[in-house]
């Protein structure tokens, strides 16, 4: 504080010099007559009035300046809790006000805490609440109609979904051809080998109808062929446990009772199976049937590709729509994704 005070006097202690000189001047009055001073015309007075404010707001904006540097301006509280002071403490001791990090620190643990808390309450009671499992829906209990045959069904189908009663799902039932012009790979070309294969013996005969492709030799099933996206299913009149464990991998279908005459499964992906599949067609109307073979000239059975759309215009492919609960998880495929999980006349769903 003597500090702020000796600052304050030196910097007042100009503005009393003018005035120390014009009382001096005033006090001698035998004094030889002079020109008056600058300070006592109008003009000088109305700068000394000018300075002497100037000093006055730099005298004050001093003080303010040094009282802060002197930690004047620190706030402190002062907590009366009503105890006894301890001994060898001045009574009423301020108590500092606590870090701002420390408080937000502090805040945020809370607020972690209770948001916690909270969660915890609603995992209690999510697992203390019953599921809600759907009633399962057979597909045996969904009604299902022709969508080209009965439109106008299709079309009230159409309606009802889009007004939320339910959810559409399909079924398709794919002819041969169109399983073999939607087939991918090699499909068609092991397929053309194959039939010519069968009949270049005498008496084999080709009947297609719309699931497959039969071979006969009189009223004697002897093989059947059915195209599945890229492998082709021959079914052969042979004894499976007679070739079970050779080279040949195939498989006992003697269970369906639709290959009961045609037991014996090879399924053709590539050119190995491929020519396994010839030699068991060898060995069956070469060996056990005892057919001759022909000379004959391999025709071409490939059909152009085709989409399922254009197969569904053609007739050869049939769609078949149901409406089933907004629960129900369907497992034929929308038509726009161009697949059947479960064709009525896929062997393997027989």
């Amino acid at each position: 504080m003597k500090r702020i005070k000796l600052s304050i006097a030196a910097a007042v202690l100009p503005l009393a010099l003018p005035f120390c000189s014009i009382s001096a001047s005033a006090a001698t009055p035998d004094a030889p007559a002079t020109a008056p001073g600058f300070f006592e015309t109008p003009a000088g007075i109305v700068l000394l009035v000018l300075l002497i404010l100037l000093l006055l707001g730099a005298a004050a904006f001093l003080f303010l300046f040094l009282r802060r540097r002197g930690g004047g301006g620190a706030a402190t509280i002062v907590i009366n809790t009503g105890e006894p002071t301890p001994a060898g403490e001045p009574a009423g001791k301020p108590t500092e006000k606590p870090d701002s990090e420390t408080v937000e620190e502090a805040d945020r643990e809370a607020i972690a805490a209770a948001v916690a808390e909270a969660m915890a309450e609603v995992r209690e009671e999510i697992a203390a609440a019953p599921a809600e499992v759907p009633a399962a829906v057979e597909p045996g209990e969904i009604e299902f109609i022709d969508t080209q045959e009965d439109p106008e069904a299709y079309a009230q189908m159409l309606a009802r979904e889009a007004a939320g009663e339910g959810q559409i799902v399909y079924r398709y039932k794919r002819s041969f051809l169109a399983r073999l012009a939607l087939s991918e790979g090699a499909v068609q070309d092991h397929y053309n080998g194959i039939k010519n294969a069968l009949l270049s013996y005498k008496g084999v005969k080709s009947r297609m109808s719309t699931g497959y492709d039969a071979f006969n030799t009189g009223r004697t099933k002897i093989a059947k062929i059915i195209p599945k996206d890229k492998t082709l299913l021959v079914y052969l009149a042979l004894d499976p446990a007679a070739v079970l464990d050779t080279k040949y991998n195939v498989e006992d279908v003697s269970g369906m009772k639709k290959f009961e005459a045609t037991p014996l499964l090879i399924k053709v992906r590539g050119e190995r199976k491929y020519r396994h599949a010839i030699e068991l067609i060898d060995r069956l109307c070469g060996e056990v049937l005892a057919c001759r073979k022909l000379d004959r000239e391999p025709e071409d059975f490939r059909i152009p590709g085709a989409t399922t759309e254009s197969l569904l215009e053609a007739g050869l492919i049939r769609r078949f729509a149901g409406l089933a609960p907004l629960s129900y998880t369907a497992s034929y495929v929308d038509p726009d994704g161009g697949s059947d999980d479960e064709d009525p006349d896929d062997p393997e769903n027989a």
